[in-house]
């Protein structure tokens, strides 16, 4: 019989995403208790909100350094974690504007919430994975899924940049991608140069060592040459 495992004292924040299919407006399902891939469960009522409440930023991608809005009316309903996307107002930034313009659309419409388990235990049963019956939210974002060529060309369509295409879709341009082969290229230069340098040296070294040996054992090769010559 297996034992549950509970950690009182958590070590690392967890992600887990979620694609709201139902949403109204920019409400959002942050989090239900659906199997993930992972066949974690997040239990609906362990869920303990208050400290984020008080900062409710909102991200997009887990980035500390790209805040979107805030989440209002944060609040467990229907057996799921929901809340409200406000985000920042149009013309705050021109990045803004096309995370507005990709919500629009319905192309951005996955969010993750980053927590602090608290208690989890194993699932019961052959199913790998594990409930998380307490946690605490410390951050949510919204984030893209893995890009599909009709969501790409959609945000081709909406005169999105260049750079916003490759942070909610990780792709690259062709310049960006012709850049990068350049790089490699450069990187790979300089490892071929550093290895010839290195065999150089290394042969310089054997061949001063040999040269070393010879001239300290100079008379004893010939003493040996002598006793062949006989």
């Amino acid at each position: 019989m297996k034992t549950p495992r509970t950690r009182r004292v958590p070590d690392k924040v967890v992600h887990k995403t979620v694609v709201s299919e139902e949403t109204k407006g920019l409400e959002f399902i942050l989090s239900d208790a659906t199997p993930d891939r992972y066949d974690d469960i997040i239990m609906t009522d362990g869920w303990e909100l208050a400290n984020f409440k008080k900062n409710p930023i909102a991200l997009f991608a887990h980035s500390g350094s790209f805040p979107i809005g805030k989440w209002k009316n944060v609040r467990i309903e229907d057996n799921a974690l929901r809340g409200t996307l406000d985000l920042a107002p149009e013309g705050t930034s021109d990045r803004i504007d096309e995370i507005r313009r990709l919500v629009d659309a319905d192309i951005l419409r996955a969010v993750s919430v980053g927590f602090t388990p608290i208690e989890y235990e194993e699932r019961k049963g052959d199913t790998y994975g594990l409930v998380y019956t307490e946690q605490e939210l410390v951050e949510c974002s919204l984030v893209s899924v893995p890009a599909n060529p009709s969501a790409l060309i959609q945000a081709k369509s909406l005169g999105i940049s260049a750079d916003t295409q490759e942070l909610v879709f990780m792709t690259r341009t062709d310049k960006d991608k012709k850049d990068h082969q350049e790089n490699d290229i450069r990187k790979d230069e300089k490892r071929k140069e550093r290895i010839k340098i290195l065999e150089e040296a290394r042969l310089k070294y054997f061949t001063l060592e040999s040269l070393n040996y010879f001239l300290k054992n100079h008379k004893r090769f010939q003493d040996l040459e002598r006793e062949l010559s006989r």
